[in-house]
C-alpha cells in the first residue's frame, strides 16, 4: 500500500510497529531523528511515524527540518509519545507539522485506520487541511467508541 518510515529509539516499540505494518506496507526503520532524516531524504516515502523523545535528534527537530523542505510539505507524519497526555506537548508537535499525535502505548487499531486513511487521501491528492479535519474527527470518534466499549 505504501512506504512507511518508523522512527523510534526503543527497539521493542520500533519492532512492534514494523511488524504491525509490514503486511500491508513496505516498512523502513530508524533509531533516531537523524537516521530518519537521512532515510527520508534518500527515499520516496508515503508516511512517517515518529517518536517524540529520542537521542541524537528528537522527533520534533526531525519534523521541523522535514517541514522546512517543500518536498516534504504534504508528507503525512504521525507522532507518537507518552508525553501527548500533556496537551501542550501535543499542540507543539501539531504546530511543527505533525498531522496527528497518538499517545503511547499506541492503539494498533486506531493507528492502522489512520494510516490507511492518510495513505488513501495522499494518493488521491486531497489537501492536507481537509485530511487533518477528517482524521481528527475519525480519531475522536474511534477513541470515544473504544472508551465506551471499555466501560461496558
Amino acid at each position: 500500500m505504501g512506504i512507511i518510515l518508523v522512527v523510534d529509539d526503543e527497539p521493542v516499540v520500533r519492532g512492534f510497529l514494523c511488524d504491525l505494518l509490514e503486511d500491508e506496507n513496505q516498512v523502513l526503520s530508524a533509531q533516531n531523528g537523524q537516521e530518519g532524516l537521512l532515510i527520508a531524504q534518500s527515499t520516496k516515502l508515503d508516511l512517517i511515524i515518529t517518536d517524540l523523545e529520542m537521542p541524537i535528534m528528537n522527533g520534533q527537530e526531525m519534523v521541523k527540518i522535514l517541514r522546512s523542505q517543500s518536498r516534504f510539505s504534504n508528507l503525512p507524519i504521525i507522532a507518537i509519545s507518552s508525553r501527548f497526555l500533556i496537551p501542550t506537548d501535543k499542540l507543539n508537535m501539531l504546530s511543527l507539522g505533525a498531522n496527528y499525535c497518538l499517545p503511547k502505548p499506541v492503539n494498533s487499531n486506531i493507528l492502522q485506520k489512520l494510516i490507511r486513511k492518510l495513505l488513501k487521501e495522499t494518493s488521491e491528492y486531497l489537501p492536507l487541511d481537509i485530511a487533518n479535519s477528517e482524521l481528527v474527527n475519525m480519531a475522536f470518534l474511534l477513541e470515544k467508541q473504544q472508551s465506551l466499549n471499555l466501560e461496558q
